[in-house]
């Protein structure tokens, strides 16, 4: 879609709207003119109606859509199977490696198929199977939390965010989510009593 008048293109804008998805809405640039504008749904039909209205009360006019089923990470799979003669290994999206977080599972998919070759170049034992394990688990730990949270939540967290985390947030990628946590603890503690306190809403 073309970017609206009043909008940088060097600048993102994200929506919370709870009622219409867990997750969030986002306008992202990728040229000077034109942009992405997208949402993360758990139904499908829910979700293109909320696209709709979004689109409607925004008055954005969309020039393509695009959508895709991704399979979330729910626990974790066993990803070796013989069959056969053949030993087949599952990595990225078959094997349900996508951050519930962001919803991205590029990153964690190659770290799988590292862990692939880990495991065949040692005898079965891969460290990074280890590590990715915990690591999407820790989201899918946040996800649990997130899913509880409430739009005067969401603002707290915001709010929360004073400059020194905000500059924590600018130096570590998504990917590295468990040392952005420390890290961002370390800049604002009162992110670690929110934390905490949100931790034991989790059911």
């Amino acid at each position: 879609m073309e970017l609206p008048e009043d909008m940088p293109s060097d600048t993102s804008r994200v929506w919370f709207i709870l009622e219409e998805t867990p997750y969030l809405y986002w306008l992202i640039p990728h040229s000077p003119t034109h942009g992405v504008l997208g949402l993360i749904g758990t139904e499908e039909e829910k979700t293109r109606k909320a696209l709709g209205r979004l689109l409607e009360k925004k008055n954005m006019e969309p020039i393509e859509f695009q959508y895709a089923h991704i399979p979330l990470y729910a626990q974790w799979i066993p990803i070796h199977k013989k069959v056969g003669d053949s030993h087949i290994c599952l990595v990225g999206n078959a094997a349900g490696h996508v951050k519930v977080t962001t919803v991205g599972g590029l990153f964690t998919g190659f770290r799988g198929a590292r862990g692939v070759v880990e495991a065949i170049l040692n005898g079965g034992s891969s460290r990074e199977f280890s590590a990715l394990r915990r690591e999407l688990n820790l989201h899918h730990l946040l996800r649990r939390m997130l899913n509880r949270f409430t739009q005067h939540e969401y603002v707290r967290l915001l709010d929360l965010l004073n400059p020194s985390a905000q500059k924590t947030l600018g130096q570590f990628t998504r990917d590295e989510t468990p040392k952005l946590i420390c890290h961002l603890f370390r800049k604002q503690p009162r992110l670690l009593l929110f934390g905490l306190k949100s931790l034991l809403s989790v059911k």
